[in-house]
């Protein structure tokens, strides 16, 4: 059965509270706006999906109030729209969006209602920058894990902005982040001693500070 019909035969299942698709290449906007019927849904992997845009997953998400965990991690053609969407879940949990490179300031902005987020993978998406940090900081003061990376405007200011709002969170992830320093990572360590920091490949961070 084509994947885009399986996702219009299972709508009806009301009921069905955690449903993965990922790695179906051959789903498209179709397939997963007739997720939009799953209202009792309360985890969601769409990863992977190459063909789903904006358009189709927030035509889902508009729907899906119920949602505690999304991954929509590795959709490119992804961005803005789709993570606007999931605010439409207050009780959303954890969101995972690496590798979708549609992603912006514009779209962490739009998660700021999200008061009971505890986890957010933000990895390798699009031009996000410190001012986009700040403002998921600001909001999202209950978050437990942040993975970041591959973010060429991501520096010191945000490892400090962090240090300073996050008081919940326990293990920080940073890949790739090539304007982050020594500086950054010492404010970070002095101000949250038991975070649980990990680090990989940023260039202006010496071996002491990994």
């Amino acid at each position: 059965m084509p994947v885009d019909s399986l996702c219009q035969h299972i709508s009806p299942r009301t009921s069905l509270l955690s449903l993965s698709l990922s790695g179906c290449p051959r789903i498209s906007d179709f397939g997963a706006s007739s997720l939009s019927g799953l209202t009792q849904l309360h985890t969601l992997r769409l990863e992977d999906c190459s063909r789903v845009t904006d358009a189709g997953v927030a035509a889902a998400l508009r729907a899906l109030r119920l949602l505690a965990h999304l991954s929509l991690r590795r959709c490119p053609k992804l961005g803005d729209g789709a993570v606007a969407a999931a605010a439409h879940s207050p009780g959303l949990q954890s969101l995972r969006v690496a590798h979708c490179s549609g992603i912006t300031d514009i779209g962490l902005a739009a998660i700021s209602p999200l008061t009971n987020l505890k986890q957010l993978d933000v990895r390798s998406v699009g031009p996000i920058t410190d001012a986009g940090i700040a403002t998921v900081c600001a909001a999202n003061v209950s978050l437990v894990t942040l993975q970041l990376g591959w973010c060429s405007g991501v520096t010191d200011s945000s490892l400090q902005t962090i240090a300073k709002l996050c008081e919940c969170l326990e293990v920080l992830e940073l890949y790739r982040l090539a304007r982050v320093t020594d500086v950054g990572v010492e404010y970070l360590r002095h101000m949250r001693p038991h975070l649980r920091l990990s680090m990989y490949k940023c260039s202006l961070v010496s071996m002491r500070d990994l």
